[in-house]
């Protein structure tokens, strides 16, 4: 099932973290990644959780999680 807010939530950070990081936007082998971080956040800001995760990549996620609230920051500034 879809979550209607969930996807604006996440697109709307997409979008301002591809808006402040263009032209050094992330590459295709990295959108896996960044999807489950924008996910994570979702989820966080929501207090909702779609699915378990792994331990792997776990800190890779986490990563990419502060970048896009670091992104989202300077967004606002």
């Amino acid at each position: 099932m879809i979550n209607p807010t969930l996807f604006q939530l996440m697109n709307n950070y997409c979008g301002i973290y591809l808006y402040v990081t263009l032209p050094d936007a992330p590459g295709e082998d990295d959108a896996s990644t960044i999807a489950s971080a924008l996910t994570k956040i979702g989820e966080e800001y929501l207090d909702i959780h779609t699915k378990n995760r792994s331990n792997e990549g776990r800190q890779v996620i986490q990563l990419y999680g502060r970048k896009l609230k670091y992104v989202k920051l300077l967004y606002a500034t």
